[in-house]
């Protein structure tokens, strides 16, 4: 199936994407992976460091799931369901970063726009879907500024197509 973006689904490893992310600390961009979570990561999943959804609960369904990882270190977390909240979108539930790669003193930069852009990138298979996200009133504008999403209502934000393109080429370097 072609993706638009030039590659179809079948050449791209969706199982381990490699990304580049940015090390505040050096100015330098580093390798990380893209994968799905296993249970055997709910371990390294730790309320001290990822502690505004409860991650623990999807511990016995978590096929939606997916983990930014540096070398053994998970980074941020995202659960992409494939219901339609609203008609033609599917929905990226849950998106968190490890508490060291918050706020103006992250580690890292681009995990959140990594983690929404392989989110697009899946909804792709679904050629008339759109992607969209929950979120809470303090990170709205934070999707509608920075990744250019627009507003459906009081709680969900969508990226259209044509936005999702330019945030795969963005954050995963595939030409659209």
């Amino acid at each position: 199936m072609n993706t638009g973006c030039g590659c179809s689904l079948i050449c791209l490893n969706l199982r381990n994407m490699k990304i580049k992310i940015l090390n505040n600390n050096t100015g330098r961009l580093c390798s990380a992976t893209i994968t799905k979570v296993r249970l055997k990561d709910f371990d390294k999943i730790t309320d001290d460091r990822f502690n505004t959804f409860r991650w623990q609960e999807l511990k016995t369904n978590y096929t939606g799931v997916f983990k930014i990882m540096k070398d053994s270190i998970i980074l941020g977390l995202m659960d992409f369901s494939i219901e339609s909240v609203f008609v033609n979108v599917k929905e990226l539930t849950k998106i968190e970063l490890s508490i060291e790669n918050r706020g103006a003193n992250k580690r890292f930069d681009y995990l959140a726009g990594c983690l929404i852009a392989y989110a697009c990138l899946i909804t792709k298979k679904s050629p008339k879907l759109d992607m969209g996200i929950f979120y809470t009133k303090a990170t709205k504008h934070i999707y509608v500024d920075k990744y250019g999403m627009t507003p459906l209502d009081e709680y969900y934000v969508k990226s259209d197509k044509k936005n999702c393109e330019k945030l795969i080429a963005k954050y995963l370097n595939i030409p659209c």
